[in-house]
């Protein structure tokens, strides 16, 4: 049951049917090939021609390991989602994946930030390493690698961060190995959240937060799919409580993945200032937007399951019984109905049994307890 229930929700999305086992392979070639058929309907609107005849030049010189990691970028998502600069970020970072997958040199980061290009390395950036011909970032040991080019706030996601820092090179060392095990240990309890992670997330981004320091929390955004914010990594409470924050964040990739081909949002009514009204979340009481909200009905239902997994394999480790009855408590809350009532009035037609198919989820799972 557990590895059936998102793509199940996915399947409900996509509207076809999704094979568990194929389920991340699924949810690759749908952003792959929507984002390269945006690429180049991107390219073709250039009014530049100069630059359009460039950047096509280059793309076709790519190999297929360079192209494939340049689509995986969540910069390539950003610029091709927001565009508004007549293709200057497109052709930046096509001429960075170019000249990455060989031995020229350039003042700038690879499309996925774990490269620098350059033949010096830049000022106070830890974590870089002497390989060959370039300054390499760290990844973990699935492969994912850690975007070093971003400046300590962010925008996409913000995060909520306030107080910002880049962790330094002994504390990129201890979250990269935290985040290994938990990873691991996500691994043994939800095979498909692992893989969710290791094929969708295309890097990592880790911050300090000086405002909130003994919280540890993750981030995304369907602007930059793929892009993982962990903040104060440290601070998790255990290995398991930090698989749960790398679930929470790869199945947020999964959804984004999914709605580009077919939205949550309703988008006859996306012009509507309603549709950024929130209510109160019905597990954390955070505000959450209908669109958040439908997310975060998914979410939750996945958590339990690795919860119910988890505690099935360690039976003796605390914690794992309190974590699935919050979880419950949210999806049995009245807050729960006012908010799908609410989001309901904008979410795409799909949306509907989506909600209902997490609380029915749960119901089964505390059927067989």
């Amino acid at each position: 049951m557990t590895a059936d229930l998102l793509p199940a929700l996915i399947a409900i999305l996509l509207e076809r049917p999704i094979e568990p086992h194929n389920c991340v392979v699924t949810l690759r070639q749908v952003r792959d090939e929507r984002l390269a058929r945006l690429l180049h309907y991107r390219l073709a609107k250039l009014s530049d021609a100069t630059r359009r005849e460039h950047c096509y030049a280059l793309l076709d010189e790519l190999p297929e390991q360079a192209a494939s990691e340049l689509l995986r970028a969540p910069r390539l998502c950003q610029a091709l989602r927001q565009g508004g600069d007549d293709g200057q970020q497109l052709a930046t970072l096509i001429e960075a994946a170019h000249i990455a997958a060989g031995d020229e040199h350039l003042d700038d980061w690879s499309p996925l930030g774990h490269l620098w290009l350059g033949e010096a390395p830049p000022a106070d950036t830890p974590g870089l390493t002497r390989i060959g011909r370039r300054w390499a970032g760290p990844r973990l040991a699935c492969g994912v690698p850690i975007d070093l080019s971003l400046p300590p706030r962010l925008v996409h996601p913000s995060a909520g961060l306030r107080q910002a820092s880049l962790p330094d090179r002994r504390r990129l060392d201890a979250d990269r190995a935290a985040i290994d095990e938990a990873l691991n240990l996500l691994c043994q309890t939800v095979p498909l959240g692992f893989d969710l992670y290791h094929g969708l997330v295309g890097n990592l981004v880790l911050r300090q937060e000086a405002s909130r320091p003994h919280e540890c929390w993750g981030a995304t955004s369907g602007v930059v799919i793929g892009r993982v914010v962990m903040v104060n990594t440290s601070a998790a409470t255990s290995p398991a409580m930090l698989a749960e924050a790398l679930l929470h964040e790869a199945v947020h990739c999964a959804l984004d993945c999914a709605e580009l081909v077919h939205p949550l949002l309703d988008w006859e009514r996306f012009a509507d200032p309603a549709v950024n009204d929130t209510r109160p979340s019905p597990w954390t009481g955070n505000p959450l937007t209908p669109h958040a909200f439908i997310h975060a009905c998914v979410v939750w239902a996945v958590l339990h399951r690795y919860w119910r997994e988890y505690h099935a394999r360690f039976v003796e480790s605390p914690g794992s019984r309190e974590r699935q009855r919050f979880i419950e408590r949210g999806f049995a809350a009245s807050a729960f109905m006012v908010s799908a009532d609410h989001a309901g009035r904008f979410l795409s037609r799909t949306a509907p049994a989506i909600m209902a198919r997490t609380r029915e989820g749960l119901l089964e799972e505390k059927a067989t307890v």
